[in-house]
C-alpha cells in the first residue's frame, strides 16, 4: 500500500510544480513497468489519471492558440 501511494503521488507532485512533461513522463513510466494481474486495478488508476492529465494539458494548450 505504501509503495501504491508513492507511485500515485510522484506525477502529481510534478503537476503541482508544473512541470507536465515530467508527470506524462512517469505516467508512462509506470504504466510500462507494471504488467502483472495483480496491479491491473493500479494500472487502471494511471491510466485513468494520465489520460485527465493529457486531457487538461490540451484545453490548455487550445485556449492559449485561440487567444492567439
Amino acid at each position: 500500500m505504501l509503495l501504491e501511494t508513492a507511485l500515485l503521488r510522484a506525477p502529481l507532485i510534478h503537476i503541482k510544480a508544473q512541470r507536465w512533461s515530467e508527470a506524462i513522463a512517469r505516467y508512462r513510466t509506470v504504466l510500462r513497468a507494471m504488467e502483472s494481474s495483480a496491479t491491473q486495478t493500479l494500472r487502471l488508476t494511471f491510466a485513468r489519471q494520465l489520460a485527465e492529465v493529457l486531457l487538461r494539458k490540451m484545453c490548455q494548450v487550445l485556449r492559449f492558440l485561440l487567444l492567439i
